[in-house]
């Protein structure tokens, strides 16, 4: 089963009020004399920008399973620059118990309007119980961007 995907166009604005609700102020997220001498030749958007777009599309599809027992395993691939939009994917690929709770597992990823991957990696979201006859797992996502 596919999630419903979240696609947000990240800006210097919003780059901004991110700075703000963490409480640091980074040059390489404001500043881009100081951002082009860095090895990241630009300013560039934090990477829990991203991942903020992922726990918001699993939180959709799964509400309180993703509040109270969501875990992410993730890899930053490439920096987010302002001006990108970025669309979120996930998909369910199986399930998993974990200390007597059943959770579904997802591959999850976040890429850019050139369908370029920026976070990609797994997630797990709490459910009730186990689907003893659910449908094998949809490797389509993996095949799609490989």
């Amino acid at each position: 089963m596919r999630l419903e995907p979240v696609v947000r166009t990240v800006t210097h604005e919003t780059i901004d009020a991110y700075e703000e609700i963490l409480g640091i102020r980074n040059p390489l997220h404001f500043d881009e004399e100081y951002a082009r001498k860095t090895s990241f030749g630009g300013i560039i958007a934090h990477g829990m920008m991203g991942l903020a777009y992922i726990s918001e599309m699993m939180a959709r599809a799964f509400g309180d399973g993703w509040y109270q027992g969501g875990q992410l395993d993730t890899a930053f691939l490439r920096p987010v620059r302002p001006g990108d939009t970025l669309t979120t994917r996930g998909q369910i690929t199986g399930q998993t118990t974990v200390e007597g709770e059943t959770y579904v597992v997802c591959e999850v990823l976040c890429e850019t309007q050139e369908g370029k991957r920026v976070i990609s990696g797994t997630a797990l979201a709490k459910v009730a119980r186990l689907c003893e006859d659910s449908p094998p797992p949809d490797t389509s996502l993996e095949k799609e961007k490989a």
